[in-house]
């Protein structure tokens, strides 16, 4: 990742890799990216069938203080279809946020749309597009 971002920046109580030796649940052909590391994404349809499990809320930014918890990844540098499958295999993540003008990901918990920040057009605030995961697709047990 850039400088500044993490992945992860250490476990929260009862993420999937909060007991020793751990591995986070994965979709097939998902990889986790390690420290420095930039994965090109997967061929075809695979990767971009992420984003069919989210609602996109265009120019909304959502973040502590802004509508969102942190949910452990910050400033990953990554496609939103990327993100999106990092997303999907952390029960922790809700969703996240996607900068389309940087190409950067956070990770995203306790979305509440109403009080999140609204781009506006011409801005640095309108590259920002938050997604959730859609109800039908969320672990039934939160």
């Amino acid at each position: 990742p850039a400088a500044g971002a993490s992945w992860p920046s250490g476990p929260s109580p009862g993420s999937p890799w909060s007991s020793p030796g751990a591995t986070l649940p994965s979709p097939p052909g998902a990889t986790l990216p390690s420290a420095g590391a930039r994965r090109a994404p997967l061929p075809g349809d695979s990767l971009r069938s992420f984003l069919t499990h989210y609602t996109i809320h265009k120019w909304l930014n959502c973040y502590p203080g802004h509508g969102a918890d942190a949910a452990q990844v910050e400033g990953l540098e990554v496609s939103a279809a990327r993100c999106a499958q990092f997303c999907w295999a952390d029960p922790q993540c809700e969703g996240f946020v996607h900068m389309w003008s940087q190409q950067k990901c956070w990770f995203r918990r306790n979305i509440l749309l109403p009080q999140c920040e609204v781009g506006q057009e011409g801005r640095e605030n309108s590259h920002f597009d938050t997604y959730t995961k859609n109800r039908l697709f969320r672990d039934p047990r939160r």
